[in-house]
């Protein structure tokens, strides 16, 4: 290592941190790094002076990661906070990236990228080629940073949910809510009787996933038979597998991504785990409590942060099953109300698909019956059905949550996208003023009693 490779990595590493910390995406002084904060120190109990170097936050994006930044930042995802099942499960990601900083995975990142520049600029070998360089040594550093991490919280959590919590990851396109919801209970009304459409489209809604789920099921059990098929003619032929690491000539399936295939991870833990004794460690060496409370605020914050990023089908279908957990609460029904006005004005404008995603990118059941209710009333009456739909869900909740300026707002913003809501929606918007007339939607009401939305 030279003096100038470190110079240049600890530049570019400042510039990074203080990009990522003046973003507006980092919690301070939050409960979730608090309790974060808490399961590094108890980690780290028998070692104090790294505990006092390592600095833990948790942070507003949406996805399921975690990550080290170089020189002892940490930073813990809300994707990934609403994600895990317990506590076991968040201390090995942590103690994952624990490791990676002891290691310095970081820097030799940077060097690696250093070398393949060097490379490239001299046309040693071939872009792709240094670029399959660089996600070996990528995959590497996560198999070792898996393994450390897990012996440093096996001794303190059951080992066991480790596995758990790379199996987690296997499964991360999936959503963290049960697969089971009855959106009657929050668009049918006497006013717009669903019963019968509804029925029919969580028939069929059901039927095609259940169609995909078995030609998924399909496609792993024919990779499973192939797998077994290589390993008997490994065994034949005398050639050993090596689980932690990839040959340099050897097939690589994954040699385009920057992680190890799951299996490969799991496997490696699983022959560590023979030579632990489970010592009958709680899954809460801090407290249940405390990570059900964290994990509900992470629950809450995605379906806000999927809403502020335009996701809004996926805002929408999280803002209802929290709604349905908790059928008195007001900001679940502020982001579901704020979801709908959006999906029905892109719709209007033709340019729905923009902003709901489509039913193969969320691999839920639940989410593919939501798919299917608001595509059949976006294509019902030119869109007038979802409108329609939207508006009674606002009204309903508007009422229900009369302190609420958000969905009242919306409810006056959606009527008006009726050809006949004109004049219904300027009533709403008198409404507003007077029960908010300071309100944080006040000018933008007084502007539309002025010029009409």
């Amino acid at each position: 290592m030279s003096d100038s490779e470190r110079k240049a990595f600890e530049m570019q590493l400042r510039y990074s941190l203080n990009s990522v910390m003046k973003s507006g995406e980092i919690y301070f002084n939050d409960e979730m790094s608090s309790y974060i904060n808490e399961i590094v120190a108890f980690l780290l109990k028998s070692d104090p002076v790294l505990r006092d170097n390592l600095h833990v936050y948790a942070t507003r994006y949406p996805v399921v990661n975690a990550r080290s930044m170089g020189e002892g930042t940490l930073l813990i995802d809300i994707g990934l906070i609403a994600r895990v099942e317990n506590e076991a499960q968040l201390a090995f990601v942590i103690a994952h990236e624990i490791a990676h900083y002891l290691r310095d995975h970081s820097f030799e990142k940077f060097k690696k990228n250093q070398d393949i520049r060097n490379d490239l600029a001299n046309s040693r070998e071939s872009e792709s080629e240094l670029f399959i360089k660089l996600m070996r040594h990528s995959r590497k550093a996560e198999l070792q940073a898996d393994k450390e991490g897990f012996l440093m919280m096996a001794p303190s959590y059951p080992p066991h949910q480790a596995l758990a919590m790379l199996a987690l990851l296997e499964q991360s396109d999936r959503n963290h809510f049960a697969d089971s919801l009855n959106y009657l209970n929050f668009f049918n009304s006497t006013d717009n009787p669903l019963d019968s459409m509804y029925s029919r489209l969580m028939k069929k809604s059901t039927k095609d996933y259940q169609a995909i789920e078995e030609k998924k099921k399909g496609k792993a059990e024919e990779k499973k038979d192939k797998d077994k098929g290589k390993d008997k003619d490994n065994k034949k032929e005398g050639r050993q597998e090596n689980d932690s690491e990839e040959g340099e000539d050897g097939e690589d399936d994954d040699e385009l991504e920057t992680h190890p295939d799951i299996d490969k991870r799991i496997k490696q833990l699983t022959k560590e785990m023979v030579t632990l004794i489970d010592t009958g460690v709680s899954l809460y060496a801090i407290s249940s409590e405390k990570f059900d409370k964290i994990r509900r605020i992470a629950r809450f914050e995605h379906a806000l942060m999927l809403s502020e990023n335009g996701a809004y089908g996926q805002s929408l279908y999280e803002s209802l099953q929290l709604l349905d957990e908790e059928p008195k609460n007001q900001f679940a029904a502020e982001i579901a109300g704020k979801s709908l006005f959006w999906l029905c004005l892109f719709n209007k404008k033709g340019d729905i698909g923009e902003v709901f995603t489509e039913r193969s990118a969320v691999k839920q059941a639940s989410y593919d019956q939501l798919h299917f209710l608001i595509s059949k009333l976006k294509n019902t009456d030119d869109g007038k059905e979802l409108v329609k739909v939207s508006a009674l869900f606002l009204k309903k909740y508007s009422a229900q949550f009369p302190g609420s300026e958000d969905l009242l707002i919306h409810y006056g913003r959606i009527t008006g996208l009726r050809a006949d809501g004109k004049e219904e929606s300027r009533s709403i918007y008198r409404s507003y003023l007077e029960k908010f007339p300071k309100g944080i939607h006040a000018n933008f009401a007084s502007k539309q009693l002025s010029n009409g939305e």
